[in-house]
């Protein structure tokens, strides 16, 4: 699990033994490059996530479209319903690689790096 100070008050972490980084996910055309790029963009994100902190501290100006899972996130960025979606980098990979989603690609713009520990309650 990402630790963030907000779920250390409901978890006890381990140390951590990797880390999740949190990257924009657009179309391979997409000329997204930098935060101010995504003012008045449709970028979807799961509601209460630390991806939502992230995207909350980077200060962008950007329309909120919330989803319940990173695989509906990929799939509605797909089918032209946002123009980006912020989500673990690595799992991100992984379901474009395994849904056969070619054209999207996780891009360089990167929303942070947290430790991933293991939690419990």
């Amino acid at each position: 699990m990402a630790y963030s100070e907000g779920r250390d008050s409901i978890y006890e972490f381990s140390t951590a033994y990797s880390y999740a980084k949190f990257n924009l996910i657009a179309l391979k055309s997409s000329p997204l490059k930098y935060i101010s790029d995504l003012k008045w963009k449709r970028v979807i994100i799961q509601r209460n996530s630390i991806a939502e902190t992230l995207l909350n501290a980077s200060k962008c100006e950007c329309e909120r479209i919330y989803c319940i899972s990173s695989i509906g996130a990929l799939l509605s960025l797909k089918a032209g319903e946002a123009d980006a979606c912020v989500i673990n980098s690595e799992v991100a990979e992984y379901y474009i690689e395994r849904l056969r989603l070619k054209t999207l690609e996780v891009k360089q713009l990167s929303f942070g790096t947290l430790d991933n520990c293991y939690a419990t309650y």
